[in-house]
């Protein structure tokens, strides 16, 4: 009898069971979210209702997600850190969190890494050459905050800031000076604090900055506007030379500038452009200036 009322009470012990425990497979509570983001890095967080691991997949194509990152804690804060990305690029990701019962997914998300500083010039310079000097003030002036003191940025914005639409010489020189101070060579800020200090009527600052130009380079072509050449500095070394009456030097940077030109300081039959007789020496000499200004 008494091993019957054990027997009975063990079959109710089992019966009350649950033969299957229910399965509890991790949910995504808190959305993925990016931050961090680098040039060539970014964190991915997110969070599940109960414990599972990490997994971030990613590429720079949609639906073709080939990279992986996988951390294999157990946690219900995930935090997966992407390297070795490349710069300004878009790319699309995925997370995943999985244990014993299963697995959880997010939809693909996209973010993209931060430009490198030669793409931020790049953009700027871009924007400059459509003549959107605003746009390009703004890229130049965002790259200044990452990159204080930086000579090609200052000297972006110095070349802002001598475009006609913006025609700020005072600031454009400001910019410029910043950068020589750091590189007193850098042929760029020299030629673009020139052309501002002779559009100011500071001749004989204008005159030192351009003169150093014929010696540190005198095959000198600004990289991000081909047209401005070594004969554009000559040509505005001589209109400094003339404004300050050194007739002499005009002439000889016009030599260099028309080699056919012919004036003669003392002869008045020399004193010909273009058909036109001019009455003195100096009025014929602004005129060769002024055609070779025209091309």
């Amino acid at each position: 009898m008494k091993k019957i009322f054990v027997a009975a009470v063990l079959l109710a012990m089992s019966c009350s069971k649950n033969p299957t425990e229910a399965k509890k497979i991790p949910q995504i509570i808190v959305a993925p979210k990016v931050s961090n983001i680098t040039t060539t890095s970014a964190d991915i967080r997110w969070e599940t209702d109960i414990s599972a691991n990490s997994t971030v997949r990613y590429g720079t194509t949609s639906g073709q997600l080939a990279l992986t990152v996988k951390n294999s804690t157990q946690e219900t804060v995930h935090l997966i850190r992407l390297t070795a990305l490349k710069s300004g690029t878009p790319y699309f990701y995925t997370v995943e969190s999985e244990n014993q019962d299963g697995a959880s997914a997010s939809a693909e998300s996209q973010f993209v890494t931060l430009p490198n500083l030669d793409q931020i010039i790049d953009e700027a310079w871009a924007a400059y050459q459509d003549k959107n000097y605003s746009l390009s003030i703004s890229r130049f002036a965002a790259a200044l905050e990452q990159y204080p003191a930086n000579v090609a940025i200052l000297t972006g914005l110095g070349w802002c800031h001598l475009a006609a639409p913006v025609d700020s010489l005072i600031k454009g020189v400001g910019f410029f000076d910043q950068a020589i101070l750091s590189s007193p060579t850098y042929p760029d800020a020299l030629v673009g604090r020139g052309f501002a200090l002779l559009a100011l009527k500071k001749y004989n600052a204008a005159i030192e900055d351009l003169f150093k130009i014929l010696s540190i380079n005198p095959a000198y072509v600004f990289e991000r506007n081909p047209e401005v050449t070594i004969e554009d500095v000559r040509l505005a070394l001589a209109m400094a030379y003339f404004y300050k009456q050194d007739f002499p030097k005009t002439q000889n940077q016009l030599n260099q500038l028309a080699p056919a030109n012919g004036l003669d300081p003392q002869a008045s039959a020399t004193w010909v452009v273009d058909a036109m007789a001019y009455e003195d020496y100096a009025s014929a000499l602004l005129a060769w200036l002024e055609k070779v200004r025209r091309g």
